[in-house]
């Protein structure tokens, strides 16, 4: 999320490797929102986990 929030900006990690979420930095001129975010009912067996459960999210996005 903090990357299509901040097109072209350094996001910065933590030493584990995770993002550090700031959320209150104002979003760039090119900014995406994430108007969308749900777990599908079902998936292809690629995001499915060995006993059969979905993994897979989907998210939709538009420009601002």
């Amino acid at each position: 999320m903090e990357h299509l929030s901040h097109p072209g900006t350094d996001v910065p990690y933590t030493a584990e490797g995770e993002v550090k979420v700031n959320p209150f930095a104002e979003s760039g001129p090119n900014a995406l929102e994430r108007v969308g975010h749900w777990h599908p009912a079902d998936a292809h067996a690629i995001g499915k986990d060995s006993d059969g459960n979905v993994n897979d999210y989907i998210s939709v996005w538009r420009h601002r």
